[in-house]
C-alpha cells in the first residue's frame, strides 16, 4: 500500500524542530565548556567563589579589622577571616597606591584623626606594629617613602576637592600623622564606599556609655562569633622528618635530652621539645639567608613560618605581629589567629619569634599547634556588658576585644580581653 505523501509544510516544521534541537544542544556544550574556561560564562555563584583572598604569610600582612564608611553608615568586620581576606583583596590596590606615593608626614591632632574616621573612607587595624617598609614592600615590591611603623591606617577625604589623605597612628608613641596621596576621592573612595551599606559598626568614643569605660578606638560590630576549637600538639608521637626537612635539618644526627630531642647540623643546634616547641641557634650564620633590609628579613621569616607551622595548624592562621630593628638585630614575631581573633599561648602572644643579624636568621622559636573546630558554642557577652564586668577596665580605659586562650591540649574558647 502506498504511503500518503507528507505535505511540504509538515516537512518544514520537522526541519525547524531539528535545527532548534541541535542549536540548543550546541549552546549547552558551549556553556559547559565556557563555564570551565571562559570567565564570561561562569555562573554568578561560581564566580563569587573565585574572589581572591590574602593568606597573611603569602601576601601583605592581613588586618584584623576593616571598616568602610559611606553616606549609608559604617560597614565593619573584625571576627570573620574569610570576609576580611576578601575585603582586603578589594581595597589593597588603594592602599598600595597611597603608600608608594605618599607625601611628607605631618603630625595631626586626635580631633583631626576622629574627624577623618567620621568621613567617607577606609580604616584598617592590624593590631600589631607593622613597619611601613614591610607593608609597602609586600604590596608593591617597593619600600615607599614612609618610615616607622603603624597599627591603624585611614584613607579619608582631604580639604581640597577630590583629595584623599593617608592617616595613621604610631603604635609606640600613639601620635597621629597624615600625608597626601595621589588617589582621587570620587574615583576611589566614593566608588568603594558606594558598594557597602552600614551594619551598625561604631567606635567606643562615639558611645556616651562606652567612651567612659574603654579605649576610644575599641570597635563595636555586629559580630557574634562564639565558636570553640580543640588545640593539640601536632608533633606529639609523629615522624618529624618532614618538619626537619622543611627547616633544612637531617633526622639522622640527633640525641635525646630530658625535654625532647636535639638535632645538630655542624655547629647549628635545633632543639625539639616534647611540648611542640622548636628552638634554633646558629653558631656561624649561613643556613637561613634573610637579606639586608627589615622588609627582606620579615619576608624570610614569614616564608619559614609558613612552611613550618601553617601546614600543621589546622584552622589556625599565622599572622605578623611586629618587626623591629635595633643595634642588636631585627626582631620579628608572628601569632596565631582563629576567625580573625588572636590566640594567646599560655602567657605569650606569639607562636614564632625570629632574630636576624648580618643578613641571616640566626635564632628562632616555633610553637606548633593544631586547631580543630568543635561543635560546642559558648555564648559571648555583648561588649557593653563585658565592659562593665572586667576588673579595672573603667579606671584604665583599656581596649576591649576578643581572643582565644590556648592553655594546653583541649578546648580553646573565645573570650573578652582588656589591654
Amino acid at each position: 500500500m502506498k504511503k500518503p505523501k507528507v505535505p511540504w509544510t509538515e516537512r518544514l516544521k520537522s526541519l525547524l524542530i531539528l535545527l532548534l534541537t541541535v542549536s540548543a544542544v550546541w549552546m549547552l556544550i558551549l556553556l559547559f565548556v565556557g563555564s570551565r574556561g571562559r570567565p564570561g560564562l561562569i555562573p554568578q555563584q561560581a564566580a563569587a567563589e573565585q574572589v581572591p583572598t590574602y593568606a597573611d604569610t603569602q601576601g601583605p600582612p592581613l588586618p584584623a579589622v576593616i571598616v568602610i564608611t559611606s553616606p549609608a553608615g559604617r560597614y565593619g568586620v573584625q571576627q570573620d577571616r574569610a570576609i576580611i581576606g576578601s575585603l582586603f583583596a578589594r581595597v589593597s590596590p588603594l592602599l598600595e597606591d597611597a603608600l608608594t606615593a605618599a607625601g611628607p608626614a605631618a603630625e595631626i591632632s586626635e580631633a583631626d584623626w576622629q574627624q577623618g574616621l567620621s568621613q567617607e573612607g577606609l580604616y584598617l587595624d592590624f593590631r600589631g606594629e607593622i613597619p611601613f617598609s614591610v607593608l609597602a614592600g609586600s604590596l608593591a615590591n617597593a619600600e615607599g617613602p614612609l618610615a616607622g611603623s603603624t597599627r591603624r591606617l585611614l584613607l579619608c577625604a582631604g580639604a581640597e576637592e577630590d583629595q584623599v589623605l593617608l592617616r595613621w597612628q604610631d603604635p609606640s608613641t600613639h601620635l597621629f600623622y597624615s600625608s597626601t596621596t595621589a588617589l582621587n576621592r570620587s574615583l576611589h573612595l566614593s566608588a568603594l564606599a558606594a558598594e557597602y551599606n552600614g551594619n551598625g559598626t561604631y567606635f567606643a568614643y562615639e558611645s556616651e556609655e562606652l567612651s567612659q569605660l574603654v579605649s576610644p578606638y575599641t570597635l563595636v560590630t555586629g559580630d557574634s562569633s562564639t565558636g570553640e576549637y580543640t588545640a593539640s600538639n601536632p608533633l606529639s608521637g609523629t615522624d618529624l622528618s618532614a618538619v626537619l626537612s622543611t627547616l633544612s635539618f637531617s633526622s639522622q644526627n640527633h640525641t635525646r635530652i630530658s625535654s625532647g630531642e636535639v638535632y645538630v647540623d655542624g655547629g647549628d643546634r635545633l632543639e625539639v621539645r616534647d611540648n611542640g616547641t622548636l628552638t634554633y641557634r646558629s653558631s656561624v650564620p649561613g643556613k637561613y639567608p634573610a637579606g639586608n633590609t627589615l622588609a627582606e628579613s620579615v619576608q624570610a621569616a614569614r616564608t619559614l613560618a609558613e612552611r613550618a607551622l601553617s601546614s600543621l595548624s589546622g584552622s589556625g592562621e599565622v599572622c605578623l605581629l611586629d618587626a623591629t630593628q635595633s643595634e642588636d638585630g631585627i626582631s620579628i614575631h608572628f601569632g596565631y589567629r582563629l576567625d580573625g581573633s588572636p590566640v594567646v599561648l599560655a602567657n605569650q602572644d606569639w607562636c614564632a619569634s625570629f632574630t636576624a643579624r648580618g643578613g641571616y636568621l640566626t635564632e628562632y622559636t616555633l610553637v606548633f599547634r593544631t586547631y580543630t573546630p568543635s561543635d560546642n558554642h559558648i555564648p559571648l557577652l555583648p561588649i557593653s556588658r563585658a565592659a562593665l564586668i572586667l576588673p579595672d577596665l573603667t579606671d584604665q580605659r583599656l581596649e576591649l576585644y576578643t581572643q582565644y586562650r590556648d592553655s594546653g591540649d583541649g578546648p580553646v574558647a573565645l573570650e573578652w580581653v582588656a589591654r
